[in-house]
């Protein structure tokens, strides 16, 4: 016999922000600086105080595009208030409202004054779990999974580069034909 159980695993929610709402927050709470584009315009930054709940906040800050704050929250992390990475969450009315008062609570924390529909839902990762009765039928599963054919590597090329010779597009394409 098979269990199964399905749940959310992990959400992102996406808030765009101006230039100077990034500044405070890079400015007033412990951030690492992840990554800069080489003209210096953007910067990249991750807020590491809350990991350990299960909420991971990064920072985009720009001249010349949006800047934008994400939350990465695996939800059951801050109901447990400790970093359950394989805990799903069921989403029922009240553990809701909960996630949304955590959620809340880290955004006056860092001095985001913005309300969370604000925020744009930009992930939402499902997951299921299978629980198995017998150790054989785990090894039959797991033995379906090795049998699969693994994804050939492709890397991405942009159209515009090349001339509109048609062995270049067809080159471009290789890795969607089969």
């Amino acid at each position: 016999m098979i269990t199964n159980e399905y749940d959310i695993h992990i959400f992102s929610l996406k808030l765009q922000c101006k230039y100077s709402e990034i500044q405070n927050i890079i400015e007033q709470n412990e951030c690492i600086c992840t990554g800069k584009e080489k003209s210096e315009l953007s910067s990249y930054y991750q807020m590491p105080q809350f990991k350990d709940i299960g909420v991971e906040i990064q920072l985009g800050q720009s001249v010349s595009h949006p800047c934008w704050l994400i939350l990465i929250v695996n939800p059951s992390s801050p109901l447990a208030s400790t970093y359950e990475p394989t805990a799903l969450f069921q989403a029922d009315k009240e553990s809701v409202q909960q996630i949304k008062h955590r959620l809340r609570n880290i955004l006056d924390k860092i001095g985001i004054d913005r309300r969370l529909k604000g925020f744009k839902l930009s992930r939402c990762d499902l997951t299921c779990n299978l629980y198995y009765d017998r150790k054989a039928d785990v090894q039959d599963r797991l033995d379906i999974f090795k049998k699969s054919f693994p994804i050939l590597h492709y890397s991405a090329v942009k159209f515009g580069q090349y001339s509109n010779s048609n062995e270049r597009f067809k080159g471009a394409n290789k890795h969607s034909s089969s």
